[in-house]
């Protein structure tokens, strides 16, 4: 893991990437999001249908985490305000659909508690 500041982006991804060949011969490597302050890491879970009927059962936080691996889930996540909490799920069941995903599936996502936003992490 790497934090990337404002003008170093293309430098560094261009190093991780020979890393990640070098070590496993696949360059490809993810891109995430770096919060600052108390993020919180949570997932979505997403059931849609084979006639596009969905449902997303809002979050769960799993900001405990000891050697890569949660601890703890909590739902609902505390602190979360409402808004972001329902914003969290919808958009988890479109970006779900609009890859005409059927089936379940989990968005993970961190939530920046001081802006008030949340990214999408990996599914």
């Amino acid at each position: 893991m790497r934090i990337i500041n404002s003008g170093e982006f293309t430098e560094v991804l261009t190093s991780a990437q020979h890393e990640s060949a070098k070590s496993s011969g696949n360059a490809t490597v993810p891109v995430e999001k770096y919060t600052t302050g108390c993020p919180q890491h949570a997932e979505v879970q997403v059931f849609v249908d084979e006639h596009a009927d969905d449902v997303g059962l809002w979050e769960r936080d799993y900001s405990a985490v000891r050697r890569n691996q949660k601890t703890t889930e909590e739902a609902p996540t505390p602190g979360l305000p409402p808004e972001l909490r329902v914003d969290s799920s919808e958009k988890a069941v479109e970006a779900t659909k609009a890859v005409r995903y059927v089936g379940t599936k989990t968005m993970e996502l961190i939530f920046d508690n001081d802006a008030n936003k949340f990214y999408f992490m990996q599914t």
